[in-house]
């Protein structure tokens, strides 16, 4: 019990740190953000994680949907198969066309995502 609120309280900071960095992006006016996310409605928040057969996962993942307790709405999403790289890639680019106004990562390995180029 006491590591389920550790994970929720851990995962709410995260969004809220993020939420926090949107605000003072939008109210400083730095060149290239131009997006303004409207604060009347809820914000769309993704967490994409691993998979949904590990309790560690499991835990954090009601962690995230308690985020709709402070007026975020969150989705949990994961690769049907556990720990499908391909798949969690297609699940973020997806949410990236959806325009959702966040998103929490957990990445299945560091070398398996692309690496930027370097000029």
């Amino acid at each position: 019990m006491k590591t389920n609120r550790l994970f929720s309280l851990l995962l709410i900071v995260t969004l809220l740190a993020i939420s926090f960095t949107t605000v003072v992006a939008q109210e400083e006016e730095i060149p290239g953000v131009t997006d303004a996310i409207d604060a009347t409605q809820p914000w769309e928040i993704a967490y994409v994680i691993k998979n949904t057969i590990n309790p560690f996962w499991l835990n954090t993942m009601e962690g995230a949907e308690s985020g709709e307790d402070f007026g975020v709405n969150v989705t949990v999403l994961a690769p049907q198969k556990p720990d499908n790289v391909e798949e969690q890639i297609r699940i973020i680019e997806d949410l990236i066309q959806q325009g959702v106004d966040g998103m929490v990562v957990t990445p299945l390995t560091p070398r398996a995502w692309p690496q930027p180029s370097r000029r």
